[in-house]
């Protein structure tokens, strides 16, 4: 067994869907380290699903019309701190 942790994207297509898989993987004993939040915020709904999984808020992407590596490091840059954070 590993101590690994993995990182979920949270989509704006279907925030209930991605709560659902995060407590299928929790469940399968994988840890999430944190969920990083897709799209325009809906502050009301990413509270209930990061109160419902117990995960930590890495940071939000924001609807982006392409990613290449200048974005990446943009946004590691941005979640720079809640990263190094995960234990």
């Amino acid at each position: 067994k590993t101590n690994e942790k993995i990182g979920y994207v949270i989509t704006d297509i279907d925030k209930v869907y991605d709560a659902e898989a995060i407590e299928a993987l929790k469940n399968r004993n994988i840890s999430i380290a944190g969920i990083i939040f897709n799209g325009d915020e809906n502050s009301a709904t990413e509270e209930i699903i990061l109160s419902k999984t117990n995960c930590k808020f890495l940071g939000r992407i924001e609807n982006e019309p392409y990613f290449d590596q200048n974005v990446v490091k943009y946004y590691a840059d941005l979640f720079r701190e809640n990263l190094l954070a995960i234990k």
